[in-house]
């Protein structure tokens, strides 16, 4: 399994993943020359480096899927804002989507846009998770252009609840001719949890 991890920073997501054998090779991709650079010697130092390619491109801009191969792709796209994020993902060319690809997204901003984006354009959301840090909620959503969701896979359902319920009364307001399948999925679980809670 390839983990391409866009603004890698230091590259600590994959060297974790290799050390643990959950990939078999990593491209950190980085704006950052010397955050590359600091990564490489990272890898070295813990005997890495064969297994990682360390990538200076703006997204997917200088990455060429052909070198990809038939691999399974897997696809962060973390730290960013919501604007950040959909930039590079309408950036994807088509040879990129004409691969198997799951990609995982962690914004710290306005996570709905990249929901109903992804939605609309053909990705299901496989799983999701809430991460509490700080005392800030961060959701940590699988997308997959060829997987299907099979059920809700909400681990902490009290995250959920918590990170969604500031949002939910404008989100109820709207009409739900007008609303995008995204927020009529978040309002049903919302809903649903609600109740179990309550009972």
């Amino acid at each position: 399994m390839l983990l391409i991890d866009i603004g890698a920073d230091l590259g600590r997501l994959g060297e974790i993943l290799l050390e643990n054998n959950q990939v078999d090779y990593v491209w950190n991709v980085e704006l950052s020359r010397a955050a590359l650079e600091r990564s490489k010697k990272i890898y070295q130092s813990k005997g890495l480096i064969n297994r990682a390619e360390f990538i200076y491109s703006d997204g997917f801009q200088n990455l060429e899927p052909e070198r990809a191969g038939k691999n399974s792709l897997v696809i962060v796209l973390a730290g960013f804002g919501a604007n950040t994020t959909l930039s590079i993902l309408q950036a994807m060319s088509k040879e990129w989507l004409s691969k198997k690809l799951c990609l995982i997204s962690l914004s710290h901003t306005n996570p709905i846009r990249i929901l109903e984006w992804l939605e609309a354009n053909g990705w299901t959301l496989i799983k999701e998770e809430y991460l509490k840090y700080r005392k800030k909620i961060y959701p940590i959503l699988l997308f997959s252009n060829y997987l299907k969701r099979s059920c809700s896979n909400l681990d902490v359902p009290e995250l959920f609840l918590e990170y969604w319920g500031s949002h939910i009364d404008n989100y109820s307001k709207l009409d739900s001719m007008s609303s995008s399948s995204a927020i009529q999925r978040i309002l049903h679980t919302y809903n649903q949890l609600r109740r179990k809670n309550i009972s």
